[in-house]
């Protein structure tokens, strides 16, 4: 068989291990958010905080195919349509090759014009600029090789891709933590992030061999690939843009018109009410998957009804009580100064 013959987990399992990622990564923004305002100061916090937000706003390069390759990876897949599977990734990747030198073009050599847009301070101009460029190298790295990263999740096994996660995590993590234990600074937090998004890309492409032993991990291009990833991607690029104009608009405003020290205090709760908030993320992460490799329509809206209920009682759970204590963790956890700044 030119597939593996790995069996997908259960919605269930899919569900547990996806929403464990994000237990994960909600834990890691707990302990790590007051780490890094202490170790840096609250004006390179927000200055680190900035620096991603501009290179992630370059995510919007990704053109929503990252959602489309995973809904044809699972498409052709529950077909066993290996050359179908070959078609959608050969084109993602030959894509993102082009949509990440443009990305990283714009920001390596526009770096100075768009520090010059930020409310930085003279001293940390040219910081801004060396770290923009950094990430512009990030940014890079990560798109161009991301045509990888949805294949176990494509094929149900959001097992294989939580380990994956929380191994990288904790690689790169412990990389933050040790250079700032010995005093160094943001400059070799972004370039110890370079050097494990290459390491993460070198992973992520040998789980993708090793699920799929045939797959090719090479570009190639051809009208109906690109037909297929383009044709479901524009929905899921419009939906990017709405996304990514809520969540990093604020972060941009301040940065522009007030100081990277109010990036900060804006950041610090926000990133772990996002984390929070992913755990519904997550479970509903599952189901893209789960649909694309069904065929019974009556099957389809039950499941949907059913999780779109489940998902907004959830929230509803965490809300509540994330709104009540933050100030109270800010407090703890930073100090009270700061909290009152950003509760």
């Amino acid at each position: 068989m030119d597939l593996t013959d790995s069996k997908p987990r259960s919605l269930a399992s899919n569900t547990t291990w996806n929403l464990f990622s994000a237990v994960w990564a909600t834990v890691v923004t707990f302990f790590l958010t007051p780490f890094l305002i202490s170790r840096l100061g609250t004006d390179h916090y927000g200055l680190f905080i900035l620096i991603m937000t501009v290179s992630g706003l370059m995510g919007i390069m990704n053109l929503g195919l990252g959602e489309a390759t995973l809904r044809y990876v699972a498409y052709h897949y529950g077909r066993k349509d290996l050359s179908g599977i070959n078609r959608v990734v050969g084109a993602t990747f030959s894509v993102y090759i082009l949509t990440g030198f443009i990305g990283w073009s714009i920001l390596f050599f526009g770096a100075s014009r768009i520090t010059d847009l930020l409310a930085l301070p003279a001293a940390d101009h040219e910081l801004g600029v060396s770290l923009l460029r950094l990430a512009a190298v990030n940014f890079s790295l990560g798109l161009i090789f991301s045509a990888f990263s949805t294949i176990p999740q494509a094929l149900q096994r959001y097992d294989i891709s939580t380990k994956v996660n929380i191994a990288q995590s904790l690689f790169h993590v412990s990389g933050i933590v040790i250079i700032l234990l010995n005093g160094l600074g943001i400059y070799e937090i972004i370039l110890w992030s370079v050097a494990t998004s290459l390491f993460k890309q070198i992973i992520n492409m040998c789980v993708a061999k090793k699920v799929i032993p045939n797959i090719r991990l090479w570009p190639s291009l051809s009208i109906e690939g690109i037909r297929e990833i383009f044709g479901y991607g524009i929905y899921s690029f419009l939906t990017y843009i709405m996304g990514i104009t809520w969540g990093q608009a604020d972060r941009l405003l301040l940065g522009a018109f007030a100081s990277p020290a109010a990036v900060g205090h804006l950041s610090a709760p926000q990133q772990i009410s996002f984390r929070s908030s992913g755990f519904i993320a997550r479970a509903g992460e599952v189901l893209l998957p789960r649909f694309s490799s069904m065929k019974d329509r009556d099957k389809i809206q039950r499941l949907y009804l059913d999780a779109t209920w489940t998902m907004l009682c959830a929230t509803i759970v965490i809300f509540v009580p994330l709104t009540v204590l933050f100030p109270d963790f800010l407090r703890l956890c930073i100090n009270p100064a700061f909290a009152r700044k950003s509760s």
